[in-house]
């Protein structure tokens, strides 16, 4: 019989839509296993708020973690238009 380990999620970025997520993903049960910022300073106190196991100081480690499954990319697009 073939072990299932829950879907690790990997969090990009870690501003205010990331720690909003974030908190509800784990509310909801969902493992968070990583997260990975443009700062490895930003991404080690986000991966300590939340108690994530490994935080990554690039976009590029994030997403080459085996441990990582899915992404939430928290970035704006480029393309957002701002309303006044």
């Amino acid at each position: 019989m073939t072990e299932h380990r829950p879907l690790g999620w990997g969090i990009l970025a870690t501003g205010w839509i990331a720690r909003q997520f974030t908190a509800d993903a784990q509310l909801a049960g969902l493992h968070v296993t990583a997260v990975g910022s443009r700062s490895a300073d930003s991404a080690r106190k986000f991966a300590e708020t939340f108690g994530i196991p490994q935080a990554h100081g690039s976009y590029e480690e994030l997403v080459n973690d085996d441990a990582v499954d899915i992404v939430y990319v928290a970035t704006p697009h480029p393309c957002t238009v701002r309303t006044p």
